[in-house]
């Protein structure tokens, strides 16, 4: 029939689909109205949407085009509101219901069920509050210690600069951190910064001498034949070239060396049971290593690397106090990185 006219063809099959997605949605309509659940409302309301969306699709189709596709619009606006009032005041009952419960799973549900009726009506009554309580409901909330174990005391300045951690970092929707744990929350997770060891070596001082040698120019002189005959030019010039000779120099080189040493570990907790999800370990190293040279003899044999050394002044060692700081500092990295990096084990594990 529409061998030689592919234009009608086409309305023809937009004739047939648009019949097929309607007689869809009204059959499944009257299949949820008939189960009587106010659980059906919300699904009712969206296929009522869908069936009026595709309408004014149509609609807005040249009347010829309309024409041939028969379209025949279906007034369903009374429905649509009744449909979208009673999904509305099932998604805010129900939500009520979850949240009176004060589990946070139930709380999370209603979180779900409190954002669909935002999509509904963004506007509606009350929502904004319930919203505000189910996000605190449904939170895992987690707390970062520290523990000192290392046997060792610790300054309270060294302890702030390792739990320096940035909890807006941390924080995300659903998750919360705290350093300090609240009274008044039931914490779900806890991490554990434990402090295992404090190690800070002998200061080592490593002396080092050796000679630095060097051909350089130093003037010139004649240039002579294979006989030792001194070379002419065509003017009867003396013919010059350069001379060289070898200098030294006398390098002291002394090597200064700290380390500090801070052994931690992570324990990843599940609250109120204590067991371990996860856990971390590393040891944070902090070299102090220092260089710096005197020469005795000609600084012309020195190479480059020496005669920077020799511009440089002899410099106390570090205090313990001081490298246990800057080791800490570095602590404090890993620390914030880890769980950066192991945020999906609180979410899915508290």
């Amino acid at each position: 029939m529409y061998k030689n006219n592919p234009r009608e063809k086409h309305l023809s099959l937009l004739q047939q689909s648009l019949q097929a997605a309607n007689e869809t949605d009204l059959s499944q309509i009257r299949y949820l109205k008939m189960s009587g659940e106010p659980s059906a409302w919300p699904d009712i309301f969206d296929l009522y949407r869908h069936f009026d969306d595709r309408q004014l699709i149509a609609r807005n189709l040249p009347q010829r085009v309309k024409d041939i596709i028969h379209f025949q619009p279906v007034d369903i606006a009374a429905d649509l509101v009744f449909a979208k009032n009673k999904a509305q005041e099932y998604l805010f009952a129900k939500a009520n219901q979850l949240l009176s419960t004060k589990d946070r799973n139930d709380a999370a549900q209603a979180l779900e069920m409190l954002d669909r009726l935002r999509r509904i009506s963004p506007d509606y009554p009350g929502l904004n509050t319930i919203m505000r309580d189910a996000e605190i409901q449904a939170t895992k909330r987690v707390y970062v210690e520290f523990v000192n174990e290392s046997g060792a005391p610790l300054p309270d300045e060294i302890i702030r600069q390792i739990m320096q951690i940035p909890t807006a970092r941390l924080d995300e929707k659903l998750l919360a951190f705290d350093l300090t744990p609240r009274r008044d929350l039931n914490y779900d997770g806890k991490v554990e910064v434990l402090l295992t060891g404090i190690a800070v070596s002998p200061e080592r001082v490593d002396r080092r001498q050796f000679t630095e040698k060097k051909e350089i120019q130093d003037g010139k002189q004649p240039k002579r034949d294979a006989r030792g005959n001194i070379l002419y030019d065509s003017t009867g010039k003396v013919i010059e070239e350069p001379r060289y000779r070898l200098v030294e120099a006398m390098v002291n080189e002394v090597t200064l060396n700290k380390e500090a040493v801070l052994s931690v570990k992570l324990d990843f907790l599940q609250l109120p049971s204590r067991r371990i999800l996860d856990h971390s370990a590393t040891d944070i190293v902090q070299s102090f290593v220092y260089r710096f040279a005197t020469v005795n003899g000609d600084l012309r044999a020195c190479s480059p690397e020496i005669l920077k050394l020799t511009k440089l002044e002899p410099l106390p060692f570090p205090t313990d106090a001081q490298m246990i700081f800057d080791a800490a500092g570095n602590l404090n990295k890993w620390l914030v990185d880890e769980l950066m990096r192991k945020k999906s084990l609180m979410r899915g594990g508290y």
